[in-house]
């Protein structure tokens, strides 16, 4: 099981519907994604239905590979 499918599972336990990851070291920790702005917001957001969406300005590249089933928005 990988990280994010952890926070799903978790999610579902304590039946949580949407989940927002906003601090720069958890949104590295589940995306493998960094970023040192101060200015602009980068996120994850993690939906019941399943859905894992990375919210990020087009200032930033994408590097390397996000997790399985992990879509930028």
């Amino acid at each position: 099981m990988d990280r994010t499918e952890r926070v799903r599972a978790v999610m579902d336990e304590k039946g949580i519907r949407q989940m927002v990851i906003c601090n720069p070291a958890d949104v590295l920790y589940l995306s493998g994604q960094h970023t040192n702005s101060t200015e602009r917001f980068m996120g994850i957001l993690f939906s019941a239905d399943g859905r894992c969406r990375l919210f990020t300005n087009p200032l930033f590249a994408i590097i390397g590979q996000l997790p399985e089933g992990m879509e930028t928005v």
